[in-house]
């Protein structure tokens, strides 16, 4: 198709090259963009009839953005009424790339990711856990991708949890790395020559949420992050609240039933470590294991396995009563939950259940989940960069 033609010359001429925001920005291009990535490929007139522009506006828009390589023409599809057939149109993913870095508490995750949300190539690494060194590996991993795009890149976003200041990429607190005042954003722009996003892992990945439709139907809903940090990012009216300065969203320090008829810090009761420690302490792993040990171990058929699912779903069932205050706190109707926390499917119910207990007789939010990938991790981090650009 021509389409895919000026996609394949797009890639050759301007690979690896940074685009500015106003090269792909307007205003009713960049909505058409982004419903078109949040829902698929639709029709002219559907576009139209949402948006409330012309029929005439969107060809209009839509023929520049194909000129663009962005988008192309599907399949025809047969109306329910009586005329021609409509054609919908859909995004070439491929046409634009960003790079989405994820900084763990051990690990660093890195990929180039599509306008589809897709991870094109993937990198993981390991680091110490110091700025120093965990600035050079993320800057490393942002110019080795950069030099494999096949297409313009759109921008590059980094994600860390802990207290994050988005508007001067600067990490204020990460308690367990340790970090105080880290100026991430300065650091990686001066080492790879490009302006570089930086926000909190919560908020990235609720703005991923709206943008690949994980959160469809719900205006207000909550990601909530548990795995080795302890988050929630809350969205009200669709839109993604930061306080000032990037604060809001830590969930670690808040108290939560530890199971035994105390109280503790949801830090030392729901997060890996926290499971971690449960599994070393009761034999089930040796000293010095993974998040990802105790998880092999409850798939194995064991004995031991069935002691470490136990530990999991009493983990999940100790979130839900964790996050029971955030349904509460604004009425949320809807409730994602990603990471550790949801690595066993069976885990939903749990969650569910914590939820029930801690708000007897009250309606339980819609429950989703999203993958705990390190694809997942990364098209957060570039979700931070579509959100600006478009």
């Amino acid at each position: 198709m021509a389409v895919m033609n000026l996609a394949a010359v797009a890639r050759a001429q301007n690979a690896a090259r940074v685009l500015r925001p106003t090269e792909v920005r307007g205003t009713n291009s960049s909505v058409i963009l982004r419903l078109l990535i949040e829902n698929g490929p639709m029709p002219r007139a559907e576009i139209s009839t949402i948006l409330g522009l012309s029929q005439g506006a969107v060809t209009r828009i839509v023929a520049d953005l194909a000129e663009q390589g962005l988008v192309e023409e599907g399949a025809s599809v047969s109306a329910n009424s009586p005329g021609r057939p409509r054609v919908p149109v859909g995004i070439i993913a491929e046409s634009r790339l960003s790079v989405g870095v994820h900084i763990g508490v051990h690990f660093i995750h890195a990929a180039l990711t599509n306008l589809g949300g897709e991870a094109v190539e993937s990198r993981r690494i390991a680091h110490d856990g110091t700025p120093e060194n965990v600035i050079a590996l993320c800057a490393e991993l942002i110019d080795k991708l950069r030099a494999l795009a096949t297409a313009p890149l759109l921008g590059i976003g980094v994600i860390s949890g802990g207290w994050v200041e988005p508007e001067t990429g600067i990490i204020h607190r990460h308690g367990l790395l340790n970090w105080r005042d880290v100026p991430l954003r300065a650091e990686l722009t001066r080492r790879t020559g490009v302006d570089v996003l930086v926000e909190t892992s919560a908020r990235a990945h609720a703005v991923a949420d709206i943008l690949y439709g994980n959160a469809h139907g719900h205006a207000d809903f909550a990601h909530v992050f548990i795995g080795h940090v302890v988050e929630a990012s809350l969205v009200v009216g669709g839109r993604v609240h930061a306080g000032p300065h990037g604060l809001g969203g830590a969930l670690a320090s808040w108290v939560v039933d530890d199971g035994t008829g105390r109280v503790s810090t949801a830090g030392k009761v729901v997060s890996d470590g926290a499971v971690i420690a449960k599994a070393e302490a009761s034999g089930l792993v040796p000293a010095g294991s993974s998040f990802e040990d105790v998880l092999a171990l409850a798939t194995e058929s064991t004995p031991e396995s069935d002691a470490a699912t136990a530990l999991l779903h009493e983990r999940a069932y100790r979130s839900g009563q964790l996050t029971a205050a955030l349904t509460d706190l604004v009425g949320i109707s809807l409730l994602i939950f990603s990471s550790g926390v949801v690595s066993l499917e069976s885990s939903i119910d749990h969650i569910r259940a914590g939820i029930e207990h801690a708000r007897p007789g009250l309606p339980v939010p819609e429950i989703r989940t999203e993958a705990n990938l390190g694809a997942t991790l990364t098209r957060a981090a570039s979700s931070v960069v579509l959100t600006t650009v478009l």
